[in-house]
């Protein structure tokens, strides 16, 4: 291949552009959108660089800038948005997703049913080519129902990302078979713990309880603690239609009205779920503790338990504010070491991340009456500091064992260092701030310094985020690099397997180590495909989660046109101002087309906005009063303006005159030159 020409992807940012990216290059390519050759975002794409040019003012090379030369394959084919009659003949479809912009031709034959405002799935069967004045051509395959309708846009969502929701018959049929009965001999293969006091705290509407706690006083003032986990493996076997879709699925997606299992509801919702007052089969890590929460001892393996009691995390709070009752002793004394636990944690380098999480109040037909702010309380960091040890001695132990060549190969859970660059953003405008990010400490200090020092204020948000934002994503990887925000050298995730994947895949490898058994090749080369494949479908599901509450989001805000808020500058582009109303964390955009004041230019070094006359500057983190102009349900965004903005100056308008006379002027001139 000619070495100027390269295949990647296409991320296209606006209407005038986008940008090809490459692992061929160091760079991403700008590409305006004529020389697109008909390629829409996440098309595969053949470019071909230009020749560079050089920057008016310094003589630098510009961004690196190609054209397309061929389409290699098409992202998908298939996608939802609004139907827009235009006439008897014909009508429109304006794709929902914000990347795509172009609207759908469809002929009349097309229509599908399909009527004016309806929200419908469209199939393209003609591609516009190099010429931009030719639209693609699609037909309309299902209508879901009306624009802002909650089942229809919720269906809507699931089609944009390609999630199938129904279980497969063969799935069913073969979940329908397996049996809730546990016999005798699996019972004395087991350790019987269905004397202790177990018990479960979940979300008041929990269905699936993939995790419970045991508690038990023994001799000398030691504490015995277990961690037992939903035993799906023992169910679930390779080679099953059932292990194959859980394989795909990866991992179970939460929208804000339904969940879609990983597992068919059968395994999921009862024959696996630690429900209350059954037997069931659990793989456990059970730690022997002292009264300072030092671990003494931990044991490994399979058990059989028996939940006396189910907990909603409000049940398991007023147990630790001092509620009387049967499990008062046993919830008070796991926290009182889970708290040791997670001090410890922290001083061993954990990052103190508490970001909010966004609920909503429904009324009928899931309408968004308040949005309210997740609050966590000790409940929940007793659990989650439960689940972090579980999941890091387990690690720990596969770890070992590998150094032993024991266990060939394993799932971990890693996170690896900030961005330095990015950490440099953070600096600046923690400094902004009057805050200071201490870099000659190390760097979980100084995260963890900054973190305690903005608590409470107003721009703990903002700087919330751009903390997150430095970070490097967490993967599930075969080699363990460690996980940095959780402060440990080695960790997995064990403690979930009725809805990941990936904690499946940890019990049988360590089942095989306990049991001494051989790991094939070939499941050493499943840990290695499955490891990228759940990582990108875990990357996924967080995406369609979002964007299920950023839809619900700005329903709300549709009854709030015209309406004003206290809002924080979130982020900037060349094309806007994102703003966040911190109270509700929602997110929408001042269009620059709406800051009529002055030319403002985008400074992509310093992230900020500023006008050439006034020198008025838009910066993040800067608070300001937004007013609500517009929510579009079909491509879920809520437009704002600037509730101070100022008016056009008049000088702008008759320097509009004058060059509109001159241009005239200048017009006619050429034309008379062209005469003689």
């Amino acid at each position: 291949m000619n070495e100027r020409y390269h295949v990647g992807k296409v991320d296209h940012v606006s209407a005038r552009k986008a940008y090809i990216i490459s692992e061929e290059l160091e760079e991403d390519v700008e590409v305006y959108a004529p020389q697109l050759g008909g390629a829409w975002h996440g098309d595969k794409v053949k470019i071909q660089i230009l020749k560079p040019t050089r920057t008016r003012w310094h003589g630098k090379r510009s961004r690196m800038k190609g054209q397309v030369l061929s389409i290699l394959e098409r992202r998908k084919s298939v996608f939802t948005g609004r139907f827009i009659l235009s006439g008897k003949s014909h009508g429109f479809v304006e794709i929902t997703d914000r990347k795509i912009h172009e609207d759908v031709f469809v002929p009349y034959s097309g229509f599908g049913g399909a009527r004016d405002g309806d929200k419908v799935q469209v199939r393209i069967d003609k591609w516009s080519t190099k010429s931009i004045r030719e639209r693609p051509q699609g037909k309309i395959t299902r209508v879901l129902g009306k624009v802002g309708q909650h089942e229809a846009e919720m269906e809507a969502i699931l089609i944009d990302y390609e999630v199938d929701n129904p279980f497969s018959k063969e799935v069913l049929k073969e979940s329908e078979t397996i049996s809730e009965e546990i016999r005798e001999h699996e019972i004395a293969a087991r350790r019987d713990m269905r004397k202790i006091l177990t018990f479960t705290v979940d979300p008041e509407n929990a269905k699936d309880f993939d995790d419970a706690l045991s508690y038990r006083k023994i001799k000398d003032g030691k504490i015995e603690i277990g961690i037992h986990i939903a035993d799906v493996t023992h169910y679930v076997k390779p080679g099953t239609a059932i292990e194959e879709e859980a394989q795909r699925r990866a991992n179970s997606i939460y929208l804000v009205d339904r969940t879609l299992p990983m597992l068919p509801e059968k395994l999921s919702n009862q024959v696996c779920s630690l429900m209350p007052n059954k037997d069931r089969l659990s793989f456990s890590i059970i730690f022997e503790v002292s009264k300072e929460g030092r671990i003494l001892s931990e044991w490994i393996g399979k058990t059989i338990i028996h939940s006396q009691k189910r907990l909603s995390y409000e049940e398991a709070q007023e147990y630790i504010d001092g509620k009387e009752g049967s499990v008062r002793e046993a919830i008070q004394g796991v926290w009182k070491i889970a708290s040791i636990w997670q001090q410890s944690r922290f001083e061993e380098g954990a990052i103190a991340f508490e970001l909010p999480e966004v609920a909503f109040e429904m009324g009928p037909n899931y309408k968004p009456l308040r949005i309210l702010r997740k609050d966590r309380k000790e409940a929940h960091f007793m659990i989650e500091e439960c689940m972090l040890m579980a999941n890091k001695r387990i690690a720990e132990s596969a770890f070992q064992a590998q150094q032993k060549k024991q266990i060939p190969t394993f799932v971990y859970r890693n996170h690896g260092k900030p961005d330095m660059e990015k950490i440099e953003i953070l600096k600046k405008y923690a400094n902004k701030f009057g805050h200071q990010f201490k870099e000659h400490t190390p760097l979980h200090k100084a995260f963890n310094s900054l973190l305690r020092e903005i608590e409470n204020h107003p721009e703990a948000s903002i700087l919330n985020t751009l903390a997150v934002r430095s970070m490097d994503k967490a993967t599930y990887s075969p080699r363990s690099i460690g996980h940095f925000g959780l402060g440990f050298s080695h960790y997995t995730h064990f403690t979930s397997p009725i809805r990941r994947y990936p904690d499946m895949m940890v019990h049988r490898l360590i089942q095989k180590l306990i049991s001494q058994k051989t790991i094939s090749q070939e499941e050493i080369s499943l840990v290695n495909t499955s490891c990228i494949h759940c990582s990108e479908k875990e990357k996924l599901a967080t995406e369609i989660e979002r964007t299920s509450v950023k839809y619900k989001q700005v329903e709300w805000m549709k009854e709030h046109i015209g309406e004003e808020f206290k809002a924080m500058v979130s982020g900037i582009k060349e094309w806007g101002v994102f703003v966040e109303i911190t109270s509700l964390l929602c997110e929408g955009m001042v269009p620059l087309s709406s800051l009529k004041d002055d030319n403002y230019l985008y400074d992509p070094k310093e992230i900020t906005l500023e006008g050439q006359r006034t020198k008025r500057r838009f910066s993040l983190g800067d608070v300001k009063r937004v007013k609500v102009v517009q929510a579009d349900l079909s491509q879920r965004i809520v437009e704002f303006e600037f509730a101070d903005q100022p008016a056009k100056p008049q000088t702008e308008k008759r320097n509009s005159i004058k060059k509109k006379r001159y241009t005239k002027f200048h017009s006619k001139g050429r034309r008379k030159k062209r005469r003689t």
